[in-house]
């Protein structure tokens, strides 16, 4: 019989993060807890196809650049974060939060 686990949504962090060696980039929210079979999960994770900006992926992490594609949302099992930034705010605020295309942070 396979265990449900539960996972308190009120301690999820917004997050993006790079989560295989190819660059595969998703926002999504976490607790950073593993399941049984060693995975995190990301909830109403959506992965980030085009970034428009030439900048480094923490030029996303203050808003969404104009242009900034995103795949439809989903509950994604991550076996590592290669790298992860979190966010200042929900990601509902961030998607919302504009910033300025560009090969460097604005600030």
């Amino acid at each position: 019989m396979k265990k449900v686990v539960t996972v308190n949504r009120e301690g999820l962090r917004p997050v993006i993060g790079i989560i295989d060696n190819r660059g595969l980039t998703f926002v999504g929210n976490t607790d950073f807890s593993r399941d049984e079979q060693g995975m995190f999960t990301l909830f109403d994770a959506q992965c980030i196809i085009k970034w428009w900006t030439g900048a480094h992926l923490g030029h996303l992490v203050n808003g969404v650049c104009e242009g900034v594609e995103l795949g439809a949302k989903h509950t994604v099992k991550i076996k590592e974060f290669y790298i992860y930034f979190e966010l200042p705010m929900k990601i509902e605020t961030w998607k919302k939060t504009k910033i300025k295309k560009g090969s460097r942070e604005v600030m």
